[in-house]
């Protein structure tokens, strides 16, 4: 076999970012204390199943619970280090929460593959999980193109260069008090969760300012 010399230079990366909320068990507590409990939970039908439910993802949940005002000062400062200092988004200005809400899934409950519109930044912070939990990604390409292109699939495991470029999707196992955040456009789901009582709270964000030219209404 021929001996290359090689390098993998690693191009235009899809960032995933892991922070950790010290504080979640405040959160945790807050849903399944009084959250629960209210009407306004909508059951998600396009998951095809009766075991996730959202609550509030149709109402400022921050202006229901103003004891969580904490939270949404640390998902916005939060993201805001995100977007400025790791994704290097500059010009543009402080990040604002555009929504947010509640995710409650029993086992078997599913979450179709999606992105979220209307936003730059997405994220989800992990109130209840348990050694099952995890959440996948998609690669981009794979979930849309503007152009007709040719698609092979690759063996879907590390190569034996270590390598895994190829992947068209990876999931990722999450622990409570841990904060993901992603480009709003990256495609993300899960199927057959096995974590009873899995809890989190998903959100979307925009800067105020877009390139120093756009100014978003309040």
């Amino acid at each position: 076999m021929t001996q290359y010399r090689w390098e993998s230079l690693g191009l235009f990366s899809v960032p995933l970012i892991k922070l950790k909320l010290d504080r979640s068990e405040e959160v945790r507590e807050l849903f399944f204390s009084r959250v629960q409990n209210l009407s306004q939970a909508q059951t998600n039908t396009a998951s095809n199943t009766d075991n996730l439910t959202h609550y509030h993802n149709d109402s400022n949940v921050f202006s229901t619970y103003p004891e969580l005002s904490w939270l949404k000062r640390w998902i916005e400062e939060s993201a805001g280090f995100v977007y400025h200092d790791l994704l290097n988004y500059k010009r543009s200005g402080a990040m604002k929460l555009v929504s947010a809400w509640f995710n409650l899934a029993q086992a078997g409950a599913s979450q179709t593959k999606h992105a979220h519109a209307n936003s730059l930044l997405s994220g989800t912070l992990y109130l209840n999980t348990d050694k099952e939990t995890s959440i996948t990604f998609y690669h981009p390409l794979t979930t849309g193109s503007l152009h007709n292109e040719l698609f092979d699939q690759a063996v879907q495991k590390h190569n034996e260069h270590g390598l895994q470029y190829h992947f068209t999707q990876v999931e990722i196992s999450v622990k409570q008090g841990e904060c993901l955040f992603w480009p709003s456009r990256l495609a993300h789901g899960y199927s057959n969760n096995r974590t009873n009582n899995r809890l989190s709270f998903s959100f979307n964000l925009m800067p105020e300012r877009l390139n120093s030219v756009y100014q978003i209404l309040n």
